[in-house]
């Protein structure tokens, strides 16, 4: 552990200064962990996608639904003025597995595939009420991302404390190989492209990183909370669970620079 974060810590030296809002921030590796505001609700925005995730696993292996099973998408039922690759591979219609939407919405966070998943398996409330009965409290789910696009103010209501959601990811890495579902989500995340300034900027050669961004609404000046969380397997064996949520931001590197700076500090604590 303690060669692991030097080598971070000589990447990402104490030199870095992000000029962030408030942030919080929670690491933990077995039994330590080390956090900032770790118990403060953020947002989750687009992190969302990732409890959703579990909970279709959940919902599909529970009512015998396959991955590959499909439904009908019809182009005039989906939000245009959003982010939402999916657009570009319709006309009028086409079917989708939930193999593709699942994929849509954790590597290329498609709001409108996020979206057909919440009214195929249950709403916000569902995962929620699933999130829960794994006990997990501190994560909270109201509002769907058609809802979020027409009150931008849900989206505070879509929140989460950094240690719930490591807890949730901690849980998620326990059980992401007991059914074909949740070895999607584990596939998807661990090969996700999107964010690569983020979390994974953090951490250099071949490390593994399964992770979920989300972004905020951009304000005029710019900026825009900017979130990622996610597991770590880095080549020596050492396994880092992150939750990282910065409101107001400027840039996605911050994300890279507090964690790196976390890390520093725990290991000139531990030295």
């Amino acid at each position: 552990m303690k060669k692991a974060i030097l080598l971070i810590a000589i990447l990402f030296p104490l030199l870095l200064h992000a000029q962030t809002g408030e942030y919080g921030v929670y690491v933990r590796q077995g039994r330590m962990a080390k956090g900032v505001r770790e118990s403060v609700y953020f947002p989750m925005h687009s992190v969302i996608k990732f409890p959703q995730a579990l909970y279709v696993a959940h919902f599909l292996e529970k009512n015998g639904i396959g991955i590959e099973d499909r439904l009908l998408v019809k182009k005039e039922d989906l939000m245009k003025d959003t982010w939402s690759p999916m657009l570009a591979k319709m006309d009028d219609e086409r079917w989708f597995s939930y193999a593709e939407l699942l994929a849509l919405s954790l590597q290329e966070s498609d709001n409108n595939a996020c979206d057909i998943l919440f009214a195929a398996c249950g709403g916000p409330a569902s995962v929620e009420e699933y999130i829960r009965g794994l006990g997990i409290d501190g994560i909270c789910l109201c509002a769907t991302e058609r809802q979020m696009h027409e009150d931008p103010a849900l989206s505070e209501e879509n929140c989460c404390t950094p240690e719930a959601m490591v807890n949730l990811l901690e849980w998620f890495r326990e059980h992401c190989m007991e059914n074909e579902s949740l070895r999607l989500v584990w596939q998807l995340m661990s090969s996700c492209k999107t964010g690569q300034s983020r979390i994974p900027a953090a951490f250099a050669g071949d490390a593994v990183v399964a992770h979920k961004t989300g972004t905020g609404f951009r304000t005029e000046d710019g900026k825009c909370d900017i979130n990622d969380v996610g597991i770590v397997l880095l080549p020596d064996g050492t396994r880092l669970t992150i939750a990282a949520f910065v409101r107001q931001s400027h840039t996605e590197s911050e994300i890279a620079e507090i964690i790196s700076r976390l890390l520093a500090e725990y290991f000139a604590r531990c030295s």
